[in-house]
């Protein structure tokens, strides 16, 4: 028969073990979850590699090369047919698309999500405007509405970079961008109050992608290899 004391003991005894079988599983679950950030930091390092701004190089470089090309074949030939090439930035928007489908990763972080949310918010505000000039260009027979779409592009990239800077806490990325909305403007009002702009439209462009585009493309590269 047990007394008093050894009752009490064994209680102790009881409560004891409970409480390191408490602490055990709380430190079990501390130890998890600190594994779970440590993969998502580590992922986060992984993809903030060499090559971590080449998407803003791409659609960089292509718009500022088209901007050139555009603004030559016009002085070469003043057939404003030419500028129909500056389609071919939607070709590449799905060129990208289709060659970066299948190496997307499978794991995202919720910064990963925000940034795809972005890109896809901005596209879809390209797309929607160019579809809406275009309609009132043939039913209203003006033609220049397009001409819109150009600053507008401007904004709409400056905007989605800037936003990219701040999800990542970049400051250059993230105010850089703000110069470009300076020429978006200037080209409005030189469009709205019909004066010859002192840099020709299409060269304008290049230099806004240049700057809300390709140089935040090699910051980031930078800040990368560092």
């Amino acid at each position: 028969m047990l007394n008093a004391c050894d009752i009490v003991e064994v209680d102790l005894i009881k409560q004891e073990q409970k409480r390191k079988i408490k602490m055990e599983e709380k430190n079990l679950n501390e130890k998890e979850s600190l594994e779970i950030i440590s993969q998502m930091i580590q992922s986060s390092k992984d993809k903030m590699q060499v090559g971590s701004g080449n998407w803003l190089l791409y659609y960089g470089y292509v718009a500022a090369i088209l901007g050139v090309a555009v603004q030559s074949m016009l002085a070469i030939t003043s057939n404003q047919m030419w500028c129909w090439l500056w389609i071919l930035m939607f070709v590449a928007m799905l060129f990208r698309s289709l060659s970066t489908r299948g190496k997307r990763s499978v794991v995202k972080t919720y910064t990963d999500k925000m940034m795809e949310q972005v890109g896809t918010v901005i596209g879809c505000m390209f797309v929607l405007t160019t579809i809406v000039l275009t309609a009132f260009m043939f039913i209203y027979h003006q033609f220049g509405l397009m001409s819109f779409l150009m600053p507008l592009s401007i904004i709409y990239c400056g905007i989605g970079v800037s936003i990219t800077g701040i999800i990542i806490k970049e400051r250059w990325v993230e105010f850089l961008p703000i110069l470009s909305f300076v020429i978006a403007f200037y080209m409005f009002a030189a469009f709205i109050i019909e004066i010859r702009p002192i840099i020709p439209w299409h060269l304008e462009m290049s230099l806004a992608f240049i700057i809300a585009s390709v140089i935040p493309g090699h910051i980031l590269n930078h800040k990368a290899k560092k």
